[in-house]
């Protein structure tokens, strides 16, 4: 993320949840943008209330995804989630989101596709699908919405190429260097104004 702000995005960082510690990573301070946490269930589900009565709760979305991967997925739940990133995304101007993990945010992020067509793409990279998403189905669901995936080892690859065959081509590896010219150097020549929106979820 400090490299994408280094090379002029835009980013709109938010969390679906809040940390439940002040640890930190030593680089967030450097970050431009500020983190945007969503607020606890209690009060997404009065907004889900009203969303509702409005007309506009995604019911359709929520019964396929019951019906398909079952109550473990917590449908309803991404559902509220999806609604309120979709309104704070519409408000900043957001026109694609990334993700972290592909775990039960990525989930989130193929619903809030749906309701508000911002495309996502995502970062996978071990135990979020191998194990805490717990469905190879809505895996490939995940992959076969986003518009590529990233993956943090060639073994992860490998693996997401063979659970996912139809989408294999949109696996890539996630190269990651921690020198710090990394971050600290911009290219003089870049136009700013050529800067996107991007929005990255820490997953939990």
């Amino acid at each position: 993320m400090l490299a994408l702000e280094r090379l002029g995005l835009d980013l709109a960082i938010g969390s679906i949840y809040s940390p439940l510690t002040s640890l930190r990573h030593e680089h967030i301070s450097c970050l431009r943008a500020p983190i945007h946490y969503a607020p606890p269930q209690e009060i997404l589900r009065v907004s889900e209330k009203k969303t509702k009565i409005a007309g506009s709760w995604p019911q359709n979305l929520v019964e396929r995804h019951d019906e398909r991967y079952g109550p473990a997925v917590k449908a309803e739940q991404r559902a509220r989630n999806a609604l309120y990133f979709a309104d704070f995304f519409a408000r900043n101007g957001v026109d694609h989101v990334h993700v972290h993990f592909a775990n039960r945010a990525a989930h989130t992020a193929v619903f809030l596709k749906e309701i508000s067509g911002i495309p996502f793409s995502v970062t996978a990279h071990g135990q979020d699908f191998m194990k805490d998403l717990g469905s190879d189905d809505l895996l490939r669901e995940i992959c076969a919405a986003a518009e590529f995936v990233a993956a943090e080892t060639d073994y992860s690859r490998e693996l997401l190429r063979q659970r996912c065959p139809d989408s294999a081509c949109k696996n890539s590896p996630c190269l990651q260097r921690n020198r710090s010219r990394t971050f600290s150097s911009a290219s003089s020549g870049h136009d700013e104004s050529r800067a996107a929106h991007y929005q990255c979820w820490p997953a939990r």
